[in-house]
């Protein structure tokens, strides 16, 4: 006569279990997503010269702000950015790749060089934010909706760096 037994296995089994699966599921998401890293960077740009009005007397030039954002991507195509949201308002960027790398991208505020080096053979690329988005304030959160390699994507940034102020003449 043959005996059946079956197995209990306990709960802390079935946990460590499910951990191990989830764990290694993000990690295989992680190594074929096409977008590696992004980091989102602002400058205030201060006027150099005085600027005068056609009656001869001195226009009051107000500084500026110059936003950025940096991609680094494993595939040499560029993405196709529909909108970048600054704290859910809308605006619009170029893409340029940077060639030169490591890219230095400025001084920070505290007097840090900020430096982008990408892994491997990565590539990187300058979203430059549309200059008439005039928004003063530092957002709590930039969203960037595109696609790339013909698939749709969506990258949240909660942080944006400042970067020291430059003079344009």
């Amino acid at each position: 006569m043959t005996r059946l037994y079956t197995v209990r296995i306990k709960p802390i089994v079935w946990f460590t279990l499910f951990c191990i699966s989830t764990s290694l599921l993000s990690c295989a998401q992680s190594r074929g997503a096409l977008i590696q890293n992004s980091q989102a960077f602002y400058k205030t740009v201060l006027p150099g010269n005085n600027l005068v009005g056609e009656d001869g007397q001195p226009v009051n030039a107000k500084p500026g702000v110059k936003r950025f954002i940096y991609i680094e991507t494993t595939i040499n195509e560029p993405p196709q950015i529909e909108t970048v949201l600054y704290n859910g308002i809308t605006t619009t960027a170029s893409i340029f790749q940077e060639e030169k790398l490591p890219l230095v991208i400025g001084v920070n505020t505290q007097g840090k060089e900020v430096v982008i080096q990408p892994k491997n053979a990565n590539v990187v690329w300058r979203l430059e934010i549309d200059p008439l988005f005039t928004s003063q304030t530092s957002p709590s959160t930039i969203i960037i909706k595109g696609k790339y390699a013909g698939k749709p994507f969506t990258q949240s940034l909660k942080k944006e760096t400042e970067l020291q102020a430059d003079n344009t003449y």
